[in-house]
C-alpha cells in the first residue's frame, strides 16, 4: 500500500519519475523474482508499477540487500532512493549509508503495524519514516 500510494503521488501529483525494484513472491509466476521498472513519469508507467505491486508479496531473506547493492552501481548520480521495508537492521543501515556516500538522496520507510521506537537505530543523514497505516504517509512526500 505504501509503495502504491507514493508512486501515485510522485507520478500523478508531483509529475516526477518513479521506478520500482523488488525481489518478491510473484503471484503471476508463483516464485520469487526480481522485478525492476526504470523510473519514468508517464501515467502508463504508474499503471505498470501498480500492476507489479498488486501481484507481489514480500519475501523473507536478503533480497533487499542484494537489490540495494546491484542498483547502487546503475543509479544515476543524485537519484533519490526510497527504500520500503518491514525491518531495519545493521546490514540494511550499512547499505543505505553506502548509497548516501555514493551521492544519492536516501529515505527509508519502515512499514510495521507496531514498532518500538526506543529499539530502532537512527541512520545519520537518512530520514526514517515509520508507517503503520496509509494515514502516516501524509508527511512523507
Amino acid at each position: 500500500m505504501a509503495a502504491a500510494s507514493l508512486a501515485h503521488h510522485m507520478i500523478s501529483r508531483e509529475r516526477l519519475a518513479a521506478g520500482i525494484a523488488t525481489q518478491a513472491l510473484d503471484g503471476l509466476y508463483g516464485n520469487i523474482r526480481q522485478i525492476e521498472l526504470a523510473p519514468r513519469a508517464e501515467s502508463s508507467h504508474l499503471i505498470a508499477i501498480l500492476e507489479v505491486l498488486a501481484r507481489v508479496q514480500g519475501a523473507l531473506g536478503d533480497g533487499l540487500l542484494q537489490l540495494l547493492h546491484l542498483n547502487s552501481m546503475t543509479l544515476a548520480l543524485g537519484a533519490t532512493v526510497l527504500v520500503i521495508s518491514g525491518r531495519l537492521d545493521d546490514q540494511i543501515s550499512a547499505a543505505l549509508l553506502q548509497l548516501k556516500r555514493s551521492g544519492h538522496a536516501v529515505v527509508f520507510l519502515l512499514v510495521q503495524p507496531v514498532w518500538d521506537v526506543a529499539n530502532l537505530p537512527g541512520i545519520p543523514g537518512i530520514p526514517i519514516h515509520r508507517v503503520s497505516s496509509v494515514h502516516d504517509l501524509v508527511g512523507v512526500s
